[in-house]
C-alpha cells in the first residue's frame, strides 16, 4: 500500500490529507487521444488516460464546442485536470479506508 505523506507534512489543522505529491507519485503514465466521429474526422474531444502505479486507469474527457476554436492543448490540460480529479478522489478513499481501519 501507498505510504501518504501526512505523516511527514502534517496538515496545519492536524488531520491527515492527501497531498499533490502523494497524486504526482501514484501517476506512472498519462496518454491524450483526440477522438474520431463515425467518418474518422478527428472532433473537438479529447481524452485523457491516466494510469496509476497500481495499474488502474482513470480518464478525464474536454470537448470544444466551436471546431473552429478547437486547441489541442487547450483540450489536453482540460482533461487532464479532470483525470487528476479522479485520482485525488481515489486516494482520499485509500486514505480514508487506511484511517478506519486503525
Amino acid at each position: 500500500m501507498r505510504k501518504f505523506e501526512y505523516e511527514d507534512t502534517p496538515m496545519a489543522d492536524g488531520f491527515p490529507s492527501v497531498t499533490l505529491g502523494d497524486v504526482e507519485r501514484a501517476v506512472a503514465d498519462v496518454s491524450y487521444t483526440v477522438l474520431c466521429n463515425s467518418q474518422g474526422r478527428a472532433s473537438t474531444t479529447t481524452v485523457c488516460m491516466i494510469t496509476l502505479d497500481n495499474g488502474h486507469s482513470v480518464i478525464g474527457s474536454s470537448a470544444c464546442v466551436v471546431a473552429e476554436k478547437f486547441n489541442r492543448e487547450m483540450g489536453e490540460k482540460c482533461a487532464y485536470e479532470k483525470a487528476m480529479d479522479e485520482v485525488w478522489a481515489l486516494l482520499g478513499y485509500e486514505l480514508r479506508l487506511k484511517l478506519s481501519s486503525q
